[in-house]
């Protein structure tokens, strides 16, 4: 049977985009100043202005137009913004970015699709191509270094999107965008405990909300005792005197904290706070948590938010609009390519509710591109494969599964995936001793680790292949399944009640079952 990682606890991980989509979704500005810019405006920019006529090359273009933006003065760098424009396919694509909106060519579209780095495998692999062109003539480029670690892990190359991470937090070890992204990248590389030293580390972090609110979800990741709430608390204090925009992932973190502790009240008001100018993650967490707190509200014209896809898609899930979860769980897959979750969701609605094996097969392949040995992503793609007549695949998918490694509720997964490979290969007892297996095994899971549901869906997806071979049997599981469902009123089981009673009205009229 498909798996779907049930929405657990959630925290307020940074989103890793690319420079200049982070750029346009204005996650970079900040209240606090540089050092570079408590010098005199004069100063800040002479030494780039004189450096860029020395020199006019790419990289000091890039640098004049850089500082001449952070403080405004767009108009001392337009020279060196034409100039990288006029040589766009030299430049990189944040330097491009930042040209653009120095001579006012700038998009603020934040959902508008990020054709830096391309979706497709191809795609990526050009763009790293021309990423390290740029870094062999500019390798103190650490927004570069970031970037093009974002191609690598979204490609699956975990060694070469560390070793580049590890370059850009060399070079630009008090950037917020290279620290939050460093924090993503290792946290996606299952190495919390890194992620969260990058940040305790760095004299930037307390002072710097969006670091503070990285610092926090790392900590938790890390299972580490929180360090910095005390000051997070405080700075979420100051609201009047910082940007609502700025405070909004902070008091989200610090808001999942008192949800945790139970404190209802306190987290509520926090999470009120968050929603004043939000972020996408912002809105996300507050949706989440409106679902674990229902007396907390969330006014749903949050998920206008243009990038509000993961809300949306579980707000989708909620309501049964299956084709519009489908929709924005591709739209979410596109904004984090390296993260199972989209994947995991997509290609579970799409072989589950809507029986779109294809589309199923499509979302899981493309997970799997960063996270090769995700069991789900595995599971799920043998799932389609073998409900499409694609056995072959579905085998060799399978057998990718190192199930030495695997806890009881997966494996309770597995074992039911393949008794249903078994029965679609016509080997009917080996398929029935699976199914028996994954049930028993199921049952435990459910009562002693507390995972709802689990029984029900091996029981359900068991009946279906047995109605379809053995009518007496068939009626028999099939009646089991209905009423292993009927505790449970989540959508997906909704779907699955109205299946089986289908496949029970079936049987009486002689009919095999089967989908």
């Amino acid at each position: 049977m498909p798996g779907i990682s049930p929405e657990k606890r959630r925290t307020v991980i940074p989103r890793w985009r690319t420079f200049g989509a982070t750029l346009r979704l204005g996650e970079l500005d900040s209240r606090l100043p540089s050092p570079d810019l408590e010098k005199p405006p004069s100063d800040f920019l002479l030494s780039r202005t004189l450096a860029w006529h020395q020199h006019r090359t790419l990289g000091h273009a890039a640098d004049l137009v850089g500082a001449a933006l952070a403080i405004g003065r767009e108009d001392m760098a337009r020279e060196a913004a034409a100039f990288l424009l006029n040589r766009a396919t030299e430049a990189s694509p944040w330097a491009l970015e930042i040209a653009r909106r120095a001579l006012g060519e700038w998009s603020d579209e934040p959902d508008r699709e990020d054709v830096a780095q391309g979706t497709t495998e191809r795609q990526l692999w050009e763009s790293a191509s021309r990423y390290r062109k740029w870094l062999r003539s500019e390798p103190q480029d650490a927004v570069a270094w970031v970037d093009v670690s974002r191609i690598y892990a979204n490609l699956g190359l975990d060694k070469k999107a560390a070793k580049c991470m590890t370059i850009a937090v060399q070079l630009a070890g008090e950037s917020r965008f290279v620290l939050r992204s460093a924090t993503r990248l290792w946290i996606h590389l299952d190495d919390p405990e890194r992620a969260h030293e990058v940040l305790a580390r760095r004299s930037i972090t307390p002072h710097d909300p969006w670091l503070l609110a990285a610092e926090i979800a790392a900590c938790d990741a890390a299972r580490r005792p929180q360090r910095l709430v005390r000051i997070a608390r405080g700075v979420l204090s100051d609201e009047f005197s910082v940007p609502p925009r700025q405070l909004s992932e902070l008091a989200s973190a610090v808001a999942t904290l008192e949800l945790d502790a139970g404190s209802l009240r306190k987290s509520r008001k926090l999470f009120r706070q968050s929603l004043g100018n939000p972020t996408e993650n912002s809105i996300a967490q507050a949706a989440w948590a409106s679902r674990r707190d229902p007396g907390m509200g969330f006014d749903n014209r949050y998920l206008d938010h243009a990038n509000a896809f993961e809300a949306r898609s579980w707000r989708f899930f909620g309501a049964s609009d299956w084709g519009k979860v489908v929709r924005e769980c591709e739209n979410w897959r596109r904004d984090q390519p390296f993260s199972s979750r989209p994947a995991v969701q997509g290609s579970y609605v799409a072989a589950v509710v809507l029986r779109e094996f294809g589309e199923s097969e499509r979302f899981a392949e493309a997970g799997l591109r960063a996270n090769p040995s995700n069991f789900v992503l595995l599971n799920n793609l043998a799932f389609a494969c073998a409900c499409a007549g694609r056995t072959e695949k579905a085998g060799q998918t399978l057998a990718k599964i190192g199930t030495g490694s695997l806890g009881r509720e997966a494996r309770a997964v597995f074992l039911a995936t393949s008794g249903l490979l078994a029965f679609r290969t016509s080997r009917v007892e080996d398929g029935r001793r699976l199914y028996a297996e994954s049930l028993d095994l199921a049952r435990k899971v459910e009562a002693e680790d507390q995972v709802p549901g689990l029984y029900a869906l091996a029981v359900t997806f068991y009946a279906m292949e047995e109605a379809a071979v053995s009518p007496t049997e068939g009626v028999e599981l099939l009646a089991r399944a209905r009423r292993a469902l009927e505790r449970f009123q989540d959508p997906v089981m909704e779907v699955l009640k109205g299946r089986i009673d289908d496949g029970l009205e079936a049987q009486r009229g002689g009919s095999a079952v089967r989908k």
